[in-house]
């Protein structure tokens, strides 16, 4: 029998996942700290750029603060950090957003073709069909499944919709990402390619991860169309990073 997992503890697994953690346990790049929040509990993370003498006056400084009632809720002490935090390490900036659980027997039905990264003879007509958002470098090993599974919808023989796997996939979960041409937007594509995504993960009985922006509206409809199960927010306090394409973190190679 599966022993069941704590909400707290799937953010702490989703941050593991999506993150670099130090032997200090703190998050490599992050300037100030993260604060994952449930309905019954929070946990606190600490960027590598943090000074070592603040991180036990600035946990003290949150878990003195009562636990909000909604995780959405802005915790009561972020502002009282950010106001200790940038003074030392630089500006800062709040952002925030939910975490979802999809689980692997999630259906959507989409009058879409449904392209599985798992059905190679489907494959090959795909070659020449990259939306425009994927470099020359991405596209073919993305085909090739090398960059993880994934799953898109086909309409008027183009690629409308993409749901893939944007970080390497961890022990204990893997989290997807998702892309809609805006054309074809509202129309369920992602909740359907999102369905798909997991359908292929299913077998390895990981938790799956959606997660978004607060501000991404869309994306949130997205996990609702599915019904997909809140488990938290998650709240930053991290430097303003140059808005640049990054590619996916497979296609980076160790020097050496």
């Amino acid at each position: 029998m599966t022993t069941p997992v704590s909400d707290i503890d799937l953010l702490r697994i989703q941050t593991e996942l999506l993150s670099h953690i130090d032997g200090q346990g703190r998050i490599v790049g992050l300037g100030g700290l993260r604060i994952n929040t449930t309905w019954d509990a929070r946990l606190i993370w600490f960027g590598d750029q943090v000074p070592d003498q603040l991180p036990d006056e600035l946990r003290r400084l949150v878990e003195a603060k009562p636990l909000e009632a909604d995780p959405g809720t802005v915790p009561r002490a972020l502002g009282d950090c950010h106001r200790m935090l940038e003074p030392v390490v630089g500006p800062l900036r709040i952002s925030s957003g939910p975490t979802f659980l999809v689980v692997p027997d999630v259906h959507y039905t989409t009058d879409a073709e449904i392209v599985r990264s798992v059905e190679p003879k489907k494959i090959a007509p795909l070659r020449d069909l990259n939306p425009g958002n994927w470099t020359a470098e991405e596209w073919p090993p993305l085909l090739a499944g090398t960059l993880g599974p994934w799953a898109m919808a086909m309409m008027d023989g183009r690629v409308a919709s993409i749901c893939h796997t944007p970080r390497p996939i961890g022990r204990e979960a893997a989290e997807c990402g998702t892309w809609t041409a805006p054309e074809y937007r509202g129309r369920g594509l992602a909740a359907a390619t999102t369905a798909a995504w997991a359908e292929i993960l299913a077998p390895k009985g990981l938790h799956l991860f959606y997660s978004t922006d607060a501000d991404n509206l869309s994306s949130r409809g997205v996990a609702a169309r599915l019904g997909l199960r809140l488990i938290g927010w998650s709240w930053k306090l991290d430097s303003p990073k140059p808005d640049v394409p990054k590619l996916h973190p497979l296609l980076y190679r160790a020097d050496g």
